[in-house]
């Protein structure tokens, strides 16, 4: 009877059991939560992803992301290249000799002449590999110091690198006719001496003599910078020409900068009850203070 007994009992444990597995999946062509989740979270990814794509603008901001991403790096190396790519302007010494580098054109001292002249470095990769010209860079300005003479006094510098007609500021004789430049870098601020109008006058730079155009001719031509009473010429700052050109170029600017504002109300010739009437009775030199005292 007791056998009986447990044999229904194991019965009925095995019929719990087997009720249990059939509700959590567990048996059931090997099933397993984790991988249910795996799936699931697979799927809403794949899902969002393709909404996404549904819509053209989210696809350009994409598109717009990947392309910064790899373009970047590439930018920034291709930027490094190029910065490390290029030999400072000015005064190299290579070799026992010196050179002159200006935008990637190289122009060598010629110490017997003193004189520089354009040249090639084809054949001095030290100087066309700019790490390397580095190590022969003396400066960018040329100083007292050097034995060389600075290129701002060759000819060359007048040719290639100079702005047009740059000439300095002063008085020119050519052809026993007197010039005037007033501004060195404007090519529009010559003048010449009139004998007919016995003064200053404009004149184009088209019809400025070919000596004048660029310093290093017309430096033989220049022979004051002010005006000289030997030379039998008018100063030009006594010209219209020049009242002229000081009107257009300093008055209208300085209207600018001019007093004329709300402050102009303070004037120093309003009437208030500080002015002081240096005739009145109040004087300082009255009786009433002997200045002579002793302290």
């Amino acid at each position: 009877m007791r056998l009986k007994q447990e044999i229904i009992e194991q019965k009925a444990k095995a019929s719990t059991h087997a009720a249990s597995d059939s509700n959590t999946g567990v048996g059931q062509s090997g099933g397993n939560p984790s991988s249910s989740y795996v799936s699931n979270s697979t799927n809403l990814a794949e899902s969002f992803i393709s909404k996404l794509l549904k819509k053209p603008f989210m696809i350009f901001v994409i598109i717009l992301c990947l392309f910064w991403i790899f373009k970047l790096p590439s930018m920034f190396l291709l930027g490094t290249v190029f910065s490390d790519n290029k030999n400072t302007n000015g005064y190299y010494a290579y070799g026992g000799n010196y050179y002159y580098n200006y935008y990637s054109d190289w122009y060598f001292y010629n110490d017997a002449d003193d004189e520089w002249e354009l040249t090639s470095v084809d054949n001095k990769p030290d100087l066309l590999k700019p790490k390397k010209a580095k190590e022969h860079f003396l400066t960018s300005y040329w100083s007292g110091e050097y034995s060389f003479s600075p290129i701002e006094k060759s000819k060359v510098y007048y040719d290639r690198i100079a702005p047009e007609g740059y000439a300095e500021s002063g008085y020119y004789k050519v052809d026993d006719k007197d010039y005037y430049r007033i501004d060195p870098y404007d090519n529009d601020t010559w003048y010449y001496y009139s004998s007919d109008l016995g003064d200053w006058d404009h004149i184009e730079y088209s019809n400025v003599p070919d000596e004048l155009k660029k310093e290093y001719d017309a430096e033989d031509f220049y022979y004051v910078p002010n005006w000289d009473s030997s030379t039998q010429i008018t100063d030009f700052a006594d010209s219209e020409s020049y009242r002229l050109y000081e009107q257009d170029h300093y008055v209208s600017s300085s209207s600018d900068d001019s007093w004329d504002d709300d402050s102009s109300s303070s004037s120093w010739d309003n009437d208030d009850d500080y002015d002081y009437s240096w005739s009145s009775s109040d004087s300082w030199d009255s009786g009433s203070s002997d200045w002579d005292s002793d302290w």
